[in-house]
């Protein structure tokens, strides 16, 4: 393979696919996008101007693409989630490697068929963990593997959904519905559980979780309130208003498409009135927790806490790790780490950091390790697919468990 790029098709061309792409289009020495499968013939055309493909390249339906093998070598997923599981099983048939955003599948059933799948046939699955890749969490890793902090006790774990992306991903958008979709804490926290046996270099052995969908149920909608935030009387007040969110703010539009000849303020009003965009959140088919808690015992004895927020102005992940010898606390802005044994305490700045796009370029960096395993083999912290299933079963059993209201042994 070193003596030519590596070739790939993209099995769906939306916003997490585009955050990998971007590898392709700065190193067109090591990779090229061959082919691009997606249903909206406008992000298709896009796709297809942008990385020059030709229109027999380019495929709205998975089954055409897979009826049609292409001479690739590799394919990157990121369709819906309920649209990993078949391309990932026709990919591994024709002997394609796989780059495949989380989650794997919907289920438990249907990650392990990937997992059995690829060991017959001997092909590497590599789910999309960026976090993995990102300096912070990096810096974390390293801190706890240097080992003067003394055995890991605890994790406090907090995930600021924040009301923008709940209302847009988990109240209107597509994550909205466990039925379609899947369960928030595996859409949402699966590579947060990933990240947490990272960290603590174990898995869980027994999980307890509780949450509910407290507040976007229509018995909350305030009186005078109407189906659609164009057409309601509450809309200037509301805090989770579609106008504001998407119109007059401009926030969470970039992934609306806008065809030849419109404007995308155009294209917003057409889905406040037509879209599932323009919902109101009290009327909306959701059904997915709008907070949740999940407490795991880890197999090396450790405990953690993961808090899953949605009603609140942040948008990041705050953590505490208690170890026999110090603790380290963690913010988004920065890293403070604190030995009980000298007393002093030493602080990482990340602020400037963590305000850059695409996770710092662990997004890339997670496409740029992919097209290298082709040559290179896979780094020591690169989740294996068996890892990233033991995050995925954390996240079932955490759903049963919330259903259910015991414990789930793992």
């Amino acid at each position: 393979m070193s003596n030519k790029p590596v070739r790939v098709a993209a099995i769906g061309y939306g916003n997490r696919s585009r955050k990998y792409l971007k590898f392709v289009e700065e190193h067109p020495d090591q990779v090229q996008l061959a082919a691009v499968v997606d249903a909206n013939p406008l992000r298709l055309q896009e796709a297809r101007e942008k990385f020059g493909l030709d229109e027999a390249s380019c495929f709205t339906g998975i089954d055409e693409f897979f009826a049609q093998p292409r001479p690739v070598d590799g394919v990157v997923i990121g369709t819906p989630d309920h649209l990993h599981f078949a391309p990932c099983m026709a990919a591994l048939d024709r002997g394609y490697r796989v780059l495949l955003e989380k989650p794997i599948s919907q289920t438990l059933e249907e990650c392990e068929q990937i997992l059995k799948r690829a060991e017959e046939r001997r092909i590497p699955v590599t789910v999309c963990y960026v976090l993995r890749y990102h300096p912070y969490f990096k810096k974390l890793k390293s801190i706890l593997t240097q080992g003067g902090l003394g055995r890991l006790l605890s994790i406090n774990h907090t995930v600021y959904v924040g009301l923008d992306r709940t209302t847009h991903s988990y109240v209107r958008g597509l994550w909205n519905n466990s039925n379609t979709s899947n369960p928030i804490m595996l859409s949402k926290c699966c590579h947060d559980i990933d990240l947490i046996n990272w960290l603590s270099n174990s898995r869980p052995k027994r999980v307890f979780s509780a949450g509910s969908l407290g507040w976007f149920r229509a018995e909350n909608a305030p009186e005078g309130s109407a189906a659609r935030c164009c057409d309601c009387s509450c809309e200037e007040s509301c805090p989770f208003s579609a106008i504001d969110l998407y119109l007059r703010r401009g926030e969470w539009t970039k992934n609306f498409v806008v065809p030849a000849g419109k404007t995308l303020n155009e294209v917003l009003w057409e889905e406040m009135k037509h879209g599932p965009y323009g919902r109101c959140v009290y009327h909306c088919d959701n059904n997915v927790a709008d907070h949740q808690v999940l407490s795991m015992e880890m197999e090396n004895g450790s405990l953690v806490n993961l808090t899953m927020e949605c009603f609140t102005l942040k948008d990041g992940r705050f953590i505490e790790l208690k170890c026999v010898f110090g603790e380290i606390v963690a913010n988004d802005h920065s890293i403070v780490v604190t030995n009980f044994k000298t007393k002093k305490t030493e602080v990482f700045d990340f602020d400037e950091i963590n305000r850059q796009s695409l996770h710092l370029d662990a997004d890339v960096d997670t496409m740029k390790e992919f097209i290298a395993s082709f040559d290179q083999g896979f780094g020591e912290d690169t989740p294996s697919l068996q890892s990233a299933i033991d995050s995925h079963k954390t996240c079932f059993a955490a759903e049963e468990s919330r259903i259910s209201g015991r414990a789930i042994e793992l």
